[in-house]
């Protein structure tokens, strides 16, 4: 099994992993909402803030809880979750990393925090 294969394997297997235990209730989610992941890179510069999550899901809801969280970089092995300000950073080839945008609030995801805009530094 090549890297690519095995990254996207672990991926896979976290994403089943996390959303029964960081979802409550009954969620689908379309295709189309893991479109702009980007499989075996890293953003760089210095995150916004740093979590230990549950889940690829689980770091795409706090991304969205913070207002200036734009995108984020997720470690599937470790699960650490990095909240980054910039979507424009430069992305580095990384094993194990996915980066992932934030480009909207709305869906079940962020319960009553959806479609609403917290001014700067502040979490919903």
């Amino acid at each position: 099994m090549d890297i690519n294969s095995k990254v996207i394997f672990t991926f896979m297997f976290w994403v089943m992993v996390s959303i029964p235990v960081q979802v409550k209730g009954n969620m689908c989610l379309k295709p189309e909402f893991y479109q702009n992941r980007r499989i075996g890179e890293k953003l760089s510069g210095d995150p916004m803030v740093f979590y230990q999550t549950g889940g690829l899901l689980d770091c795409y809801r706090r991304c969205g809880f913070y207002s200036l969280c734009q995108s984020f970089n997720y470690n599937v092995e470790t699960r650490q979750c990095e909240l980054i300000a910039l979507n424009n950073s430069i992305a580095e080839p990384v094993v194990n990393n996915i980066i992932m945008d934030v480009p909207n609030r709305h869906g079940q995801l962020f319960g009553s925090c959806e479609n609403h805009v917290c001014p700067n530094n502040t979490v919903c």
